[in-house]
């Protein structure tokens, strides 16, 4: 795994709990405590503040009696936000919303806080502390009680935000943008594979179904410099592996062992459900499916489809621009091969749903067309031609699903312009 994916992984997966936000306020309590006492009594000489020993016990037992109301006010929001965004977006899509937010954080900075406060009372009633003691302990509880009132306001004014769809399709554009990095968009080290099945390979199939979460580019380079072998891994976060289909094959065979397939499994770890990792996949299809959601005869808002259309068309241009920019085949390990991320494959998982429950209405269909249209010019001849295949197979799905002839017009019209932007000609639909 290739060391940014995996400090992402890592930074979501301990940040996220509670626990490091406890331990976290416990390293800092013992610091602050061990300056009061240490450094306390040298700095007397400088100041002449001094502060009761039982009033600083009565102003940190009020800060952590208000503590605990306010993390059980925390966790209320919380979960009234949770069921708002979950009713203008999908419950993956609400996931990326929610972890996006600061609810989580105010909570951990609440239950620290309150941490920080017992163990700095505790300390002022069994330490001995001089003068400056005290007052660095003072500073401490103003500090944290800052930190916390600031946070809190915060998360309101979050969760007040994250009660209009639009804010939660914001969040999720943001994070699907916050994905877009070459080792996540490349082959994470390893060199692109052409498809081709190496002869004499030995394949190795998952043991059960699930959703590619990551693959350990770095360690299966490692097992295979070891076993002086190539490793074809024919899958990529974001796709779906089933038993029946190789994950990936061995070539000698020969060089596949039960402890190598063993080891190999391990590393292209699956979920039973796609997870919010860093895919980028993953982020593009929770937008599209709020946008499908729209589109449903329950809701039936075109102009929320619309305005995902529109942060959808941000993110793959931003796709784009970095396939142009970077070298997507920065090869770190020979002996593994991943197959790169194909812009078909992308623009599929962003406008299929899209396309098909959108085809009945004008607005939608010509809004993704001019989105197709805006890849399709940005002069990446791949994208151009997953554009230009995507405008067909909205074209036929809108073309079966528009009423009247005008508006059957337009979206030929919309479709036209795609096909000129990838220069490619007409395809020989007829209306």
């Amino acid at each position: 795994m290739p060391p940014a994916f995996g400090a992402e992984r890592r930074r979501r997966g301990v940040s996220g709990r509670l626990w490091f936000g406890l331990l976290s306020a416990a390293v800092l309590t013992g610091f602050v405590i061990g300056a009061a006492v240490v450094t306390g009594p040298l700095l007397d000489d400088y100041h002449s503040v001094e502060i009761e020993k039982s009033s600083l016990l009565t102003l940190y037992a009020a800060f952590a009696a208000g503590l605990l109301p306010l993390a059980a006010l925390t966790v209320t929001a919380i979960i009234t936000a949770a069921g708002v965004v979950s009713q203008s977006t999908t419950p993956r899509a609400s996931r990326i919303v929610m972890r996006d937010g600061k609810g989580i954080g105010v909570l951990r900075l609440t239950t620290g806080s309150f941490v920080f406060a017992v163990g700095c009372a505790a300390a002022i009633e069994l330490l001995p502390m001089a003068r400056s003691g005290h007052l660095i302990l003072f500073i401490g509880l103003v500090l944290a009680m800052a930190a916390v009132l600031l946070a809190f306001v915060r998360w309101i004014g979050e969760a007040a935000r994250l009660g209009h769809s639009i804010a939660g399709i914001e969040t999720l554009a943001r994070a699907a943008r916050e994905a877009l990095k070459v080792d996540n968009i490349g082959t994470y080290g390893a060199v692109p594979w052409s498809g081709d099945i190496p002869s004499g390979a030995a394949a190795v199939r998952p043991t059960s179904m699930g959703w590619v979460d990551y693959v350990d580019v770095r360690r299966l380079g490692a097992w295979a410099e070891k076993q002086d072998c190539r490793i074809v891994v024919t899958v990529r976060p974001g796709d779906l592996a089933e038993p029946s289909v190789p994950i990936a094959y061995v070539a000698p065979g020969e060089a596949l062992t039960t402890k190598l397939e063993k080891r190999i499994v391990t590393a292209i770890r699956l979920e039973s459900v796609p997870r919010d990792g860093v895919d980028v996949r993953t982020r593009i299809r929770a937008l599209s499916e709020t946008a499908d959601r729209a589109l449903s005869p329950g809701v039936n808002d075109p102009g929320t489809a619309i305005a995902v259309l529109s942060e959808l068309m941000s993110v793959l241009v931003r796709y784009v621009e970095i396939r142009r920019a970077a070298s997507l085949a920065d090869v770190r390990t020979l002996r593994v091969e991943l197959p790169p991320l194909s812009p078909t494959d992308l623009l599929e998982d962003a406008f299929t749903a899209i396309a098909r429950d959108g085809s009945g209405a004008i607005e939608v269909v010509v809004a993704l067309q001019k989105s197709l249209a805006t890849l399709a010019r940005m002069g990446d001849p791949e994208v151009a031609d997953a554009a230009m295949r995507m405008s067909d197979v909205s074209l036929q799905l809108a073309d079966a699903a528009l009423p009247i002839a005008a508006h059957r017009d337009r979206a030929f019209a919309a479709a036209e312009v795609v096909r000129t932007a990838a220069g490619a000609g007409t395809t020989g639909l007829s209306s």
